[in-house]
């Protein structure tokens, strides 16, 4: 892996945590997080729903990075049913 995935995988499980934690409380509030008009609140449901994936996106391409290194072979399953190995 390199220094700077390495750099960045921290963070992203800090902020995976946080992110996670910020939606479960809006989520056990019920309502009570209410401002604003309907957009506003659309957009902010969007944005707390769709965040930990971002940090998750982080982690994952920096644990296949490492994975990477370390010689990880594949296998791709083909619309016609082919398999196909990739090293």
């Amino acid at each position: 892996m390199t220094r700077t995935g390495r750099r960045l995988a921290g963070p992203a499980y800090l902020g995976l945590f946080v992110s996670l934690l910020v939606g479960y409380g809006l989520a056990i509030s019920h309502g009570q997080w209410m401002f604003g008009p309907p957009v506003v609140q659309l957009m902010l449901s969007c944005f707390v729903l769709t965040i930990p994936l971002f940090f998750a996106g982080i982690i994952f391409s920096s644990l296949i990075g490492e994975a990477k290194d370390q010689h990880l072979n594949g296998v791709f399953l083909q619309s016609d049913g082919r398999v196909v190995w990739w090293a």
